[in-house]
């Protein structure tokens, strides 16, 4: 099992490449297992290889998780 930020952080790695290279942000959801990850993804867009970054995120537990709770982090 891996903490939320973690699970946060290899949501966005794995989305990176669908994100537009012109784009300059997402939000992601990434709905399975016992949590739902919700994810600010931004990007400077006059840099066109500049990873996305985490702006924001928040992770839901499930109702039927062992240990519902909801963490949020932002800046």
């Amino acid at each position: 099992m891996i903490d939320r930020e973690t699970e946060a952080t290899l949501a966005v790695i794995g989305c990176s490449p669908l994100l537009d290279p012109k784009g300059r942000g997402a939000i992601l959801f990434d709905i399975g297992g016992g949590s739902t990850e919700l994810v600010r993804i931004e990007r400077d867009p006059d840099q066109s290889n500049a990873p996305p970054r985490i702006k924001a995120w928040m992770s839901i537990r499930s109702a039927s998780s062992r240990w519902p709770s909801i963490s949020v982090v932002g800046t």
